[in-house]
């Protein structure tokens, strides 16, 4: 569940407003164990971490590629239309 709202703050003095957007979502990770955290920005240039030993290591979009050739990611039919429907 997402749920969009625009915040606006209007200052004491010489009454100037501020807007700002935000977007409040549920955290899907709470109480899982993760394994691998993925940084994804959707750009291929110096997005590879060479160092995946490390705890907690944030690896990046070529990691990801590298790993679905040996780890697919399988979703069922709802997800992915809903994913679809997201993108």
């Amino acid at each position: 569940m997402q749920i969009f709202s625009q915040v606006s703050v209007k200052h004491a003095k010489g009454g100037r407003e501020v807007r700002t957007d935000l977007m409040v979502m549920e955290n899907l990770l709470y109480g899982r164990h993760i394994n691998r955290v993925y940084d994804l920005k959707g750009s291929l240039r110096s997005r590879y971490n060479s160092d995946k030993t490390g705890k907690n290591n944030v690896l990046l979009d070529e990691n990801l590629v590298e790993s679905m050739l040996t780890n697919p990611l399988f979703i069922g039919n709802k997800a992915k239309r809903l994913l679809d429907r997201a993108v």
